[in-house]
Order: C-alpha cells, then structure tokens, then sequence
C-alpha cells in the first residue's frame, strides 16, 4: 500500500471511528444514527478510493470506480438528510424524507449498476487511472451531488444565523468540517475528472480527515453530541493498548532476535524482569495518561474524580455558611465560573398560594449578594421556583424562549441548577460566565447536577441541623424556666408547709387558750363551785375569752381573705379626719382603763381627702391603735396625722415594748410575732400585720413602715396615703 492510500485509509478510519463513538453513546438518538451513516458513507467511499487505486485488473477497476461514485451519493444524500436533523434531533417531513431516499437509491443502483454514467476504466502504470465518462455524466452526477451539499450548506448556515451560544459554534464546525472536506472532494473527484485530469482524484479522501478534525474539536470544546466521556476513555484505553502492545514487542523481538526463542531461560528470565518493570510503570504511567485526558477533555478537572471527595465534603458540614463556602470555592476552581450565588427559598404565607420570597445566603464574596429587586422577584418567578432542570442559556431555543434568554443574559447568569429535596425546589445554584469567555460543556453541566443534588441534601440536614439547635435553645431555655418555676412553686409549697405548721401551732395554741378557759368557767359553774360573790365575774371572764376566740377566727378568715384572687379595694374619697376622731374616741376608754394616755394631733391645716375603702382603712388603724395599746404596758400612744406634699401620714407612736431588731423582718408575715410580745400577751394570733400590710398594698401608691422602735422605749408605725387628685 502507497502512503496516499495510507493516509485514505487513516482518514477513513477516523471518521468511522468518530462515527460509530457518537452511535453507540445513544443508539437511539436520530441525530446519533444519521452522522453514523454519514461516518459509514465518508468510510466507504474512502475504502473504494483505496481499492481502486490498488487494483491493475481494468474489470475490477471499473467495480470499484462505480462503488466509489455510488459511495459518493450516499455521503452526499446522508449529509443532506443530517443537516435537516442537526442540531435539534427533529425529523424532517416525509416529503424530503423520502425525496432523499428514492433520489438517491436511484442514482445509486444507475452508478454501480450500469454503464450509463461510468463506462470504463484505463490502467496505467505509475499513474491515475483514467476514467472513461459517458458523454451525459457532466450534465448529470456532478450536478446532484454537488446540489445535495449545497443545499446542506444553506441549511447549516440558516441554522446558525438562527442559534446562539454553543449550539452556533457546535454548527460553525460542522459547516467549516463539511465545506472544506466536500468542496476540494467534488472539485478532484467530481469537476476535474469530467475535465480528463484524474491525477489528484484521491485529494477528497484525504482532506475528510478536516471534517473528522471539526468533529472531535466540537466534541472536545463544544460538547458536540455528548460524547466527551466516553471519548476520553477511548483515549486512555488507546494509550494503555499502545503501550502495553509496545512492551510486548519489544520483548518478542529481542528474545527472537538476541536470546533464542520465548520459551528460551533466558528468556523467561528476561520477561520477568520485563513484567516487573512493567507494573512498576504501569500505576505512574495511567495516572500521567489520566492527568492527560483530564487537561486534553476538561481542562484538568474530571468531574468523575472529584465527585466522592467533593460529595464527602459537602455531607461532612452543617454549618450554612461553611457550606456555600465550599461550593463558592469548588464551583469556581473546577467550572472557571466567575460568579457563583445561592439562593434558598422561604414559605412566607399560607393562604390560597404561598408566596415566595428569596433569601440570599452566599455570593462570591461568601456575605448577602446585594440584589436588585427586579433580580429578586426574577429568581422568584415560577421560572426557578417550579423549574426542576437545569437551564443552560445557550441551549434555551431563542424563538420560544426569547424572554427568558434575554433576562438571564440581562442579569448575566449562564446556568441556573435547582436545588431538588422530595421533588421540591427549594433553591437554586446560578452561575455566571466563564473567566476564560468559553461555554459550559456537557460534562459540567452533568457535574452540576450530580453536586446539586448532594448540595440540596446538605442545605436540607445544615437547615434541620439549625433547626434542631434553635430546638435544643428554646427546649433548654423552657426546661429552665420550668425548673426555675417548679423550683419556685417548691419554694413556695415548702413556705405553705411551713406557713400551715406554723398555723397549726398558733392556732391550736390561740384557739385553745380561750376555748380552755371559757370550758374551764362553765365547768366550775355547772358544778356550782364558784363562790356566788365571784360568778360575775367568772362569766365576764369566759365573755371576754369568747370575744378573743371571735377576733382570732375574724382574723383568720380575712387573712384567708386577703390571699384570694379576688380581693380587691372598693376606692373612694375618703375623708381621714373624722375617721381618726371616731377611733380616738372609741379607743380612749380602754386606754384610760389600763392607765395609759391617749393622745390625738391633728394639723391646723385642712387635711385632704384620700383614696382608699373606708371599711379596711379603718381597719388598718384600729390594729395600729390596738397594737399600740396592748403592747404599752404603761406610758402613752400617739395617733398623730399630718399632710405632706401630696400624701397623708398617719403615725402611731407608743412607749411600750418596742421590736427586737432580728424580729423586724418576718412582722408582716402570717403568724408571725416578736419574742417580747409572746411573753406579754400570750392571745395574740400574729396575723395583724400581715393584714395591715395586705390591705396598704391594695392601695397604689400607699404604704407602712416601722418609723423607729427600741426595746423598752417604744414602736412608731407610719402608714402613707396618696390624697385624692
């Protein structure tokens, strides 16, 4: 075989070989089996070529010059027909369908068949052979095959003037591929053989090779057909063969040649230490050729390489913002993108149709891309939030989509992927244009979508995880309150157990003092051994008990009183002087009884009126009185009243017992009483105070203090009231 034929042959080759890669990565596909043909047709009128030109016999010669010229017709009707179907996969009518077909199966069966067109073929030596035309053939084939490539011409370049983005470039190679191929094959095998010069009839072959070169180029930059994959395996497994084929000649050749056959000692010896060289090699070796592929069909960066490591990174985080991060980072270093932002949708209402509302949760600055509005409501838009593909605004077909091309262009956005949980789109990854200018290929298109998905189910378990820490918050701040509450209500019951022990005890003891001595008196006078001199004042005695047994369940009814919810003052103006005056007088008697001086000091100004319930503020100041009195064994009790900015004071002063200073404290608790006071009188039920205070407290603005007091000297109590406004 000469080298032109040679390189026919490796022309040839490489188209078919191209062919049948893009069939068989979907057999399916129309457009895969029409280029299929087309690769089979370029093949098979290359393959006649060759065999025509190797063969010296006239009769067989003119066999394969007539395969060769029907090949010719089947590239051309093939070319024609992918033109219809590229790049949209669509089918054309029937009625070019079948046009095509029948057109072209008749010419075909008319060439290869007859003498009609071709009706011999001179040998000669060390030269073309010379073709011998029938007077009609330029009139006729050079005509219908050049008219079936013109016509895919034109439907090439009004596709293209129709598309943009990478589906215009993918059409720009495949036009430049088939013009430059084509045109120079029908000039040398089509015009200049019907003009008698046979002697570069081979050129056409030859220069297929330039649409086989567009070919793999659209495959490699432009994503022609998908295949860029399966390409780069093709390409490693080649080098892999080659090598290993290389090493293995290698040692045959030396061990035919130099060391007495393969199955020789020295041989066997020698292949061992070949075989282990060989897998030293072989790891180093298949990497180099993997980092290859990786630069020569992405850029360096197989997605397949870097999905575990980059999916394993994604499920390992739970922080939000680490998250958008990692994918700032990757997505730039292995797609080149400029730009990449995030967006996370958020329900904000429950009525007939929730709304949406976007929240920007990274940017390329890692903080809150600030977003025009208009981008805000765009992102959105149905477009994004029910869209569960990804969009590539090159492929988006501009006459049906021409709005949404011009607005993701408008806002600079290349791809948008969704963010998928449970059929779901609960955000989108938009990412700009490239830094080097370039189109996004397939495979990173594939990429994107596999890391979507992986990053839909990080941004769901980062939210959840969130979500259960905003939980565990909340839950550890009600379980605190709850343990500060119960807590308290122990704290309380524990006052309430000790309130009602402390009850009990005073009770038993206040109740069973009176009950004891009335019992006692009815006793002895049921027996009748009470001196008649002394029954009256027996009887007065058990009187006196059962007035004191009284005033101590009165008391403990309205302290009762005082701890229920629905207490409450009824207020009024109440005028404090003739209230005073009316307890001074009331109170006069006893005291002058027990020797005690009683005084009253009113100011000379007139006293206004206070806000207050008539019935408990005169309560208030009969206990202060009555306290003042029993605890005053001699000396005197002052009630004094005064008027002070805004407020009345009423005093209390007696010389009596006065308080311990460590009793103080617990005076306006229930049934609480100082030491002293116990010895004096021994009735008293330690609830006076604690209603005093109760019912100052009903009052706004009001209050009682201790003034002063000192053993032995005597207690001053101060009650303070706001005067009506």
């Amino acid at each position: 075989m000469d080298l032109i034929n040679l390189v026919i042959f490796l022309s040839a080759f490489a188209n078919l070989f191209l062919g049948l890669l893009i069939y068989f990565k979907d057999k399916e596909k129309l457009i895969n089996k029409v280029y299929a043909f087309l690769a089979i047709s370029i093949f098979t009128w290359s393959f006649g070529m060759v065999c025509y030109r190797a063969t010296i016999e006239p009769s067989v010669a003119l066999f394969w010059c007539r395969f060769l010229y029907s090949a010719a017709i089947f590239m051309a009707g093939s070319f024609l027909y992918f033109t219809f179907v590229f790049p949209e996969n669509k089918r054309p009518n029937w009625i070019i369908s079948f046009g095509i077909l029948g057109a072209h199966i008749s010419a075909f069966f008319v060439m290869l068949f007859s003498d009609f067109l071709i009706q011999g073929v001179l040998i000669n030596q060390n030269q073309e052979h010379v073709i011998v035309f029938a007077s009609y053939y330029k009139y006729i084939y050079p005509p219908l095959v050049s008219l079936a490539f013109l016509w895919g011409y034109i439907n090439l370049l009004r596709k293209r003037n129709n598309s943009k983005g990478i589906t215009r470039y993918q059409i720009t190679l495949v036009f430049l591929g088939a013009f430059l191929s084509s045109s120079f094959g029908m000039i040398t095998n089509l015009i200049l053989p019907s003009l008698g010069v046979f002697a570069y009839n081979w050129v056409g072959q030859i220069l297929a090779l330039i649409m086989a070169g567009c070919i793999a180029y659209a495959i490699v930059r432009y994503r022609f057909m998908d295949i860029r994959l399966i390409a780069s395996r093709i390409y490693i497994y080649t080098l892999i063969g080659s090598f290993t084929y290389t090493v293995y000649y290698i040692f045959a050749m030396i061990s035919v040649n130099y060391l007495g056959g393969v199955m020789d000692l020295r041989s066997i010896v020698f292949g061992g230490l070949i075989a282990f060289s060989y897998a030293i090699v072989f790891i180093p070796l298949l990497n180099k050729i993997q980092e290859s592929s990786d630069v020569l069909f992405y850029r360096g960066y197989n997605p397949q390489r870097i999905f575990k490591d980059l999916g394993l990174r994604l499920s390992s985080v739970i922080d939000l913002e680490q998250l958008f991060k990692i994918l700032d980072l990757e997505l730039k270093k292995i797609l080149g993108a400029e730009d990449i932002n995030v967006f996370l949708f958020k329900a904000v209402g429950q009525k007939k149709k929730s709304k949406l509302n976007a929240d920007t949760v990274c940017s390329s600055a890692y903080g809150v891309l600030k977003t025009r509005k208009s981008l805000n409501n765009y992102i959105t838009s149905d477009v994004f939030t029910k869209n569960k593909k990804v969009i590539v605004r090159d492929e988006l077909n501009y006459a049906e989509n021409k709005k949404e091309a011009r607005k993701l262009e408008k806002y600079k956005i290349e791809i948008v992927s969704p963010l998928i949980i449970r059929s779901k789109v609960i955000g989108v990854i938009l990412l700009g244009q490239k830094k080097s200018q370039g189109s996004y290929t397939r495979e990173d298109i594939e990429f994107l979508e596999v890391i979507s998905a992986q990053a839909a189910v990080a941004v769901e378990n980062a939210l959840l995880y969130g979500e259960v820490a905003r939980f565990n918050k909340n839950l550890r701040r009600k379980v605190e309150m709850q343990t500060r509450d119960i807590k308290e209500k122990q704290e309380k019951l524990q006052r309430l157990l000790n309130m009602r022990s402390e009850f009990l005890d005073i009770t038993s003891h206040q109740l069973r003092t009176p009950v004891s001595v009335i019992k006692g008196v009815l006793s002895m006078l049921e027996e009748d051994s009470v001196p008649k001199a002394r029954v009256k004042e027996f009887i007065g005695m058990a009187f006196n008990k059962s007035l004191k047994l009284e005033q101590i369940v009165d008391e403990i009814l309205r302290a009762s009183e005082m701890d229920s919810d629905n207490f409450e003052l009824s207020l009024s103006a109440v005028n404090i002087v003739p209230l005073i005056n009316e307890i001074y007088n009331e109170k006069l008697f006893i005291a002058k009884k027990n020797g005690i001086t009683l005084k009253l000091e009113l100011p000379d100004i007139e006293v206004m009126k206070v806000m207050s319930d008539l019935k408990y503020i005169k309560h208030v100041i009969i206990n202060l009185v009555n306290n003042a009195l029993q605890y005053t064994p001699k000396g005197s009790v002052v009630i004094r009243l005064k008027g002070l900015r805004g407020r009345v004071i009423i005093e209390v002063e007696d010389t009596g017992i006065g308080i311990p200073k460590k009793d103080v404290p617990k005076l306006y608790k229930k049934f609480s009483r100082a030491d002293n006071a116990k010895e004096i009188f021994t009735d008293g039920s330690g609830l006076g105070l604690y209603i005093i205070k109760k019912i100052i407290e009903a009052h706004k603005g009001a209050s009682i203090k201790i003034k002063k007091t000192q053993i032995g000297k005597g207690t001053t109590m101060v009650v303070s009231l706001p005067v009506v406004k």
